[in-house]
This record gives structure tokens, C-alpha cells and sequence, in this order.
């Protein structure tokens, strides 16, 4: 490409590098090798007279780099460069070409491959940043997390808040830095690159203007923002900053819970971040000594909008955090309340059956919306509940205008293969996939589980298999090694609670429309017997609708999978409120 610089070059922040030259086609593309509007980053893609054969000697490097050209005819190839770039907009450029760097500058946190440089690329779509790299820095094995370093215009001001609310537009949460770090000039090298080295750490630098910055105000509250700091890693923490915006996440919540229970021996449920997401607000309740309590099961995620609301309920867990990500996908104007399985602290026996927590989360949707009709969705487990409460309100004359199951299986629905089957399907799957089927098979099923599998065993009647089983609790015991034994008994205690309310669950009909939101992918999938409709046909007199979710029974209500379920449950709603 070549490009003419013109005199004055002070409204632009970069020097595209301009159009193809003659006899050559540069194309920019996604993932799909679809082209990319005007200013959104994408991969440069080079044709045309002057492509190279391939690379010498290296046929599987030219097979992957080399592809072929989708929008002409014949055997034309295009080259993948793995340069970043977009079609320069708004800054007077368009249609030339802006370069913003390499597209492999890739890393994985929490399980989710980020580019680096689609970060970068969109926070210089703001009209407040001048300059700005994005980092993943590693403060503690393992434990990465991603740092934003920007330079706004002069005299521009730009808080934390806003690039966060910019970014939530634009990218999904879990490409969202959890520190902005502002700084009046990139370090550079002596040949004019970045100088990575020279980053100043988070602890030793400006997070965002000091008018924005509240500092703790009493013992508590600097106690508290010692916790924050030490889970975060982040330091000048604010009593008004909030947990989830400096990239808090369910398991930095169990390990800030932790803390918070060994530093002031108080015991909180999970979803007590979800209303108090600030240390000032979390001071409040460990200073009143409010446990928000078992008498309240009913989390407000987003309680806001002029919708009906959307009620959500418990896994087998009895948490509700893993709602918070759909909750935001629905958007503000949906409000979102998420039901809590009463026991969680200990104060409280857990319920058994599932009627009687059908009976007693009508009474507590009721404190929000007295009439229907209603919005229901459950997750796992709580989809049982959810259909018992849309079964239960049917029979006190309310409408259920959705009742969404979130990969919910109907009870008795599942079904072991016969042992040899197992085994013969291992064989065809490894003769056709060969030994990364293998190594794909050891990363998602624990030998535990196989082992009490063909014994006979189930879940229920093993503590140990449960805890190696279920991906929530491995991880709890594998990265926060400090939770007692009482605290996993505890939560054991709730889980089988649940599988026992399951166990004795038996439905009856239903009076109304179900609504699956099926994972496509099942870790254990070689091991049952295939299941049409989730095993619910027969258990209502309407009909059933099925939605296939990417992602499995883990992944697909989180990020990035959670995008999918939310687009195809918005639509859900949508239909819902015309009925």
C-alpha cells in the first residue's frame, strides 16, 4: 500500500498507511473472511499480482497463511498477514487504510483467547484517547488479567466509568480491562517502539482523575479495601468503585467471601455482591451485621427498566452470580430478579422438595409483581422449580407468558448407555478424531467420575465424587485451598438437598408453551442416551420449542457463549410481551 502525507497532520492521531498499490487488492476481514465496515479492526488480507507462491519448503505454513480468495472466481489466493487494521473513520481518511498493529499479540484469560490489539483498536475509537496499549499482566501464577494504559488528548478529561460504559458497548465483558491506567506519555524505546518494561505497575500508578477517587473513610472500610486489593490485584481502591467493574468474577467473589469470613468472621452468600458491589455498600452490611438474610431469597440483578420483570432460578448450587452476565446482555431495560436456594449460611434447613420451593418462590415474586403474567426461567436444576412454579400458577389462575428452561432435563429423562456401547462409541470417535479426542476427553471428565460411573454409583451417595465432579466446586478447592471443611460440607449439604428434591420430583402435566435453551455440547454426551426435547415431551399440552446454545452446560450462560442465549432469550421475551 502507499499513501501521500500531507502537510498537516494535526487531526489524526496516526498516519494511515493508504490504498493498495497497482495490480494489488488488500481486503480487511473477520474471523469469517467477511469484510468489516468502515473503523471496525479486522485482518489485512493481500492479493493480486505481486503474492508470493508460499513459503519455501513449508507447505503447512503456506496451506494456513494462504487461502483462497472468496471473491473471485478460479484458484486466486489471499495472504493472512496477521496485521490489524481498519478503514480509517472518522478522521478524515476514509476508505484509506489505518494500521493498529499485530493480530497475534493473542492471550488467554480465564479460558477465553483475547487479542490485545482489538482491545487497543477499540478504545481508539474514542474521541477522548489519543494514545493507548493494552497488557495481560500477571501479578500471580496463573492469574492474569488485562491492563488498559491511556493517554487522553490534552486537555481532555476521561474517567475510568466512561471508558468502561464505551467498551461494554462495543466488546464483551470479558475483553474489558480491569484497570485503566492514565498516563500523559507512552514510554518508548530509543527506536521509537513501546517500551513494555517501562509500563508503570497498577500499584505505583494514576488510576483515573483524584476528584474520582473516594478513599476509606473509617477501620472497616480500610479493612475492606485491603481485601479488594489483595483479591483484585489493584491498589487505590475507592469505597464507590465497584467490584465487578474492576473486573470482578464469580471466583474472585468466592475468594473475596473467604477473606471476608476469616478477617470478620461473617458468613455471606455470593449473591450479596450483587447488592453490594462497593465497599461502601458491603461495610454496610458487615457492619449492621446484615446477612441479607435467609427471610430474603430474592436477588435484584438488575431491577431496573420499564419491562415485565424476568425471574431466574438457583442451579443446584443455590447461587445466583452466574446470572449477572446474562442479566446485563438483556439490557437496562429488562429487569432481572434472581431466586437463591434458602440454607446457603447455614441458618436455614434446606428444602427437600420441590413443591414446596415452588411455593415459596411464588411468594417472593409476588413482593415484586403481584399479578402475572409472568416471566420464568431456570437454570439446571431450578429449571424443575421453574416449571413447578409455572404449574403452580397456572393452577391459581395466573398466566405464564414464558417459562424458560436453561439446559434442563426433564426428571428420569437421562439415561446410561449400555457399558459396552460406551466403549464402542470411544472406539469410533477416536478411529475419526484420533488422539486429540483423547486429550479433549481427560481435560472434561475427572477418573473419579468414571470410576463410581461403572460401580454403579451416583452423585448423591458420594461426597468426594461430587466435589470432583462439578466444575464450581473444583475450582473452588483447587484455586482457594482456604475454605474449611465446614464451609465445603455446607455447600455439599445444600447440593444434596437439591438432588433429593430432584430425585422425588415427579411432574405432572403442564397447561402451557415450554422454552428450551439447550447447550449443544455435553462433556458427558458419550455416556447417555440421546434425548429428544429434553426429555419435557409428554409434560406439557402445548408445544415445545427448542433453541441450541453454543457452549455446554458450564459455558453457555457465561461469556462469550452468553451472547447467543441472550439474543435468542430477548426474542423470547419480545414474543412474550405481544401475547
Amino acid at each position: 500500500t502507499s499513501y501521500k502525507i500531507p502537510p498537516q497532520l494535526d487531526s489524526v492521531s496516526s498516519i494511515p498507511i493508504g490504498r493498495p498499490l497497482p495490480n494489488l487488492q488488500t481486503y480487511i476481514l473477520d474471523k469469517n473472511l467477511q469484510p468489516v465496515p468502515v473503523g471496525v479492526p479486522g485482518e489485512i488480507y493481500i492479493g493480486g499480482a505481486g503474492l508470493a507462491r508460499g513459503y519455501l519448503n513449508r507447505s503447512e505454513l503456506t496451506a494456513e497463511k494462504f487461502v483462497t480468495n472468496p471473491f473471485t472466481q478460479g484458484q486466486s489466493k489471499l495472504y493472512k498477514t496477521g496485521d490489524l487494521a481498519r478503514y480509517a473513520y472518522p478522521l478524515g481518511h476514509k476508505g484509506k487504510i489505518e494500521y493498529l498493529g499485530r493480530i497475534d499479540n493473542q492471550v488467554k484469560i480465564r479460558g477465553f483467547r483475547i487479542e490485545l490489539g482489538e482491545i487497543e483498536a477499540t478504545l481508539a475509537l474514542h474521541q477522548s484517547i489519543q494514545q493507548t496499549v493494552a497488557i495481560a499482566k500477571e501479578d500471580n501464577p496463573g492469574d492474569k488479567r488485562l491492563v488498559a494504559y491511556i493517554v487522553p488528548y490534552p486537555e481532555q478529561t476521561v474517567t475510568q466509568q466512561e471508558i468502561r460504559g464505551f467498551l461494554k458497548q462495543k466488546l464483551p465483558q470479558y475483553m474489558i480491562p480491569s484497570a485503566f491506567i492514565f498516563l500523559e506519555t507512552l514510554p518508548l524505546t530509543p527506536n521509537g517502539k513501546i517500551d513494555y518494561r517501562a509500563l508503570p505497575a497498577p500499584e505505583q500508578a494514576r488510576y483515573e482523575p483524584e476528584a474520582t477517587y473516594v478513599a476509606p473513610r473509617n477501620q472497616l472500610e480500610f479493612q475492606l479495601a485491603a481485601i479488594w486489593q489483595n483479591v483484585l490485584g489493584i491498589q487505590n481502591i475507592g469505597i464507590h468503585d465497584n467490584f465487578f467493574d474492576l473486573g470482578g468474577q464469580s471466583l474472585l467473589a468466592v475468594r473475596l467471601f473467604a477473606e471476608i469470613h476469616q478477617s470478620f468472621n461473617q458468613k455471606l452468600t455470593l449473591s450479596t455482591i450483587l447488592q453490594a458491589s462497593t465497599i461502601e455498600q458491603l461495610a454496610k452490611v458487615i457492619g449492621q451485621k446484615q446477612h441479607l438474610p435467609d427471610s430474603s431469597y430474592l436477588v435484584p440483578i438488575q431491577p431496573y427498566g420499564s419491562k415485565v420483570p424476568f425471574f431466574g432460578i438457583h442451579g443446584a448450587q443455590g447461587e445466583v452470580l452466574f446470572f449477572k452476565s446474562l442479566a446485563n446482555r438483556l439490557g437496562s431495560e429488562q429487569p432481572f430478579y434472581a431466586i437463591r436456594a434458602p440454607g446457603q449460611n447455614g441458618e436455614t434447613t434446606p428444602l427437600t422438595s420441590v413443591e414446596e420451593m415452588a411455593k415459596l418462590y411464588i411468594q417472593e415474586v409476588k413482593t415484586i409483581q403481584p399479578q402475572g403474567p409472568y416471566l420464568l426461567g431456570g437454570y439446571s436444576f431450578g429449571g424443575l422449580v421453574a416449571f413447578e412454579m409455572a404449574r403452580q400458577f397456572k393452577e391459581q389462575g395466573q398466566e405464564v407468558s414464558l417459562l424458560a428452561l436453561l439446559d434442563c432435563y426433564a426428571p428420569e429423562s437421562l439415561k446410561y448407555l449400555p457399558l459396552h456401547q460406551i466403549f464402542l462409541q470411544y472406539l469410533r470417535n477416536f478411529l475419526s478424531i484420533g488422539p486429540d479426542y483423547i486429550f479433549k476427553k481427560l481435560k472434561t471428565l475427572r477418573v473419579k467420575s468414571l470410576y463410581h460411573l461403572f460401580k454403579g454409583e451416583t452423585m448423591k451417595n458420594n461426597y468426594f465424587h461430587y466435589l470432583t465432579s462439578t466444575k464450581y466446586f473444583y475450582n473452588l478447592i483447587n484455586e482457594f485451598p482456604n475454605y474449611t471443611v465446614e464451609d465445603l460440607k455446607l455447600w455439599e449439604n445444600l447440593y444434596q438437598a437439591n438432588l433429593q428434591a430432584s430425585s422425588n420430583y415427579i411432574p405432572s402435566v403442564y397447561a402451557g408453551k415450554i422454552t428450551i435453551f439447550r447447550a449443544k455440547t455435553n462433556p458427558a454426551e458419550d455416556f447417555y442416551q440421546p434425548v429428544a426435547q429434553c426429555g419435557w415431551s409428554g409434560l406439557s399440552d402445548r408445544e415445545i420449542e427448542v433453541y441450541d446454545c453454543t457452549g455446554d452446560h458450564y459455558t453457555f450462560i457465561e461469556e462469550p457463549h452468553v451472547q447467543g442465549l441472550a439474543r435468542q432469550l430477548q426474542h423470547c421475551l419480545a414474543s412474550a410481551a405481544k401475547v
